[in-house]
């Protein structure tokens, strides 16, 4: 007969737990996705249960898809942020280039 396993594998401190799911986010802010694979590659825990750590912390781990969004909602949200920036950046070259030509004209007349 086959023995039993009788080790039930490695207890984590809550501590531990946060600092795993913190890792997650950061991740996940960072590149969108990824961070509970990246987390496990990192730490050494299956997947399934950083999963379930997230659950239970409250965090997030269905697909955005499933909860109505997709991913790519928050790909062009970021895409829509960085064109305004630049428009804003624009304007600001813009009006600076009127006041240097303003200035331009001014002293061109003292000439």
């Amino acid at each position: 007969m086959a023995k039993k396993k009788t080790t039930k594998g490695k207890r984590y401190t809550a501590e531990e737990k946060q600092e795993v799911i913190d890792y997650v986010a950061s991740v996940d802010a960072e590149k969108g996705r990824g961070g509970v694979a990246a987390a496990a590659r990192k730490f050494g825990i299956t997947p399934l249960t950083i999963t379930a750590w997230k659950k239970r912390a409250g965090g997030s781990s269905a697909p955005s898809a499933a909860k109505g969004g997709s991913r790519g909602a928050t790909a062009q949200s970021r895409v829509l942020h960085r064109l305004g920036e630049i428009l804003d950046e624009i304007e600001a070259g813009k009006a600076k280039i009127a006041a240097l030509e303003k200035e331009y004209a001014k002293l061109k007349k003292k000439v």
